[in-house]
């Protein structure tokens, strides 16, 4: 799954990049694990990976 989010990354398919990721995230720790692990709110995880998500503002 993370190959196919890099994938499309490579190819310029962002909004497929963010989707699989989200997915990725929904399968294995969740949100609310991944914010804990990041010290970030699960919410800002949520924009980042939504379709209008900018997943390069981490910090």
């Amino acid at each position: 799954m993370l190959s196919d989010a890099a994938s499309a990354f490579v190819a310029g398919e962002p909004d497929t990049c963010r989707s699989i990721l989200s997915d990725y995230v929904k399968a294995t720790m969740g949100f609310e694990e991944l914010a804990r692990r990041l010290d970030m709110t699960s919410s800002s995880i949520k924009r980042m990976l939504g379709p209008k998500g900018n997943p390069k503002r981490l910090r």
